[in-house]
């Protein structure tokens, strides 16, 4: 669960950093 939460996180991040 946590390794997805984190990658949940890393992606919403990529998506911001690209926004």
């Amino acid at each position: 669960m946590d390794k997805l939460v984190t990658r949940r996180s890393k992606d919403q991040e990529i998506l911001n950093t690209c926004s």
